[in-house]
Order: C-alpha cells, then sequence, then structure tokens
C-alpha cells in the first residue's frame, strides 16, 4: 500500500486523506499510515 500511496501522490500532488469519500483512497491512507507507524516501531529493521 505504500507504493500504491506514492503514486497516488505523484498522480495527484497531495497525500491520500484518511477522511476522503473515496474508499480507495481511504485504503491507501490508512496502509500508508500503518506502514510509516510500523517503520518507527523498527519492525522493518
Amino acid at each position: 500500500m505504500a507504493v500504491r500511496a506514492v503514486q497516488f501522490k505523484r498522480e495527484r500532488g497531495r497525500i491520500p486523506a484518511l477522511d476522503s469519500q473515496d474508499p480507495w483512497e481511504r485504503r491507501i491512507a490508512e496502509g500508508a499510515a500503518a506502514f510509516m507507524r510500523f517503520k518507527a516501531e523498527g519492525r522493518y529493521e
């Protein structure tokens, strides 16, 4: 999902929003947020 979030940002010039009306955008935003949280916790080291 993080890859999709980067692609979304490139295409639309903004990051996906968690409070969007579009369910696909919301799902991408949730995945990206989870990735950032896990990375901060050190799960990917």
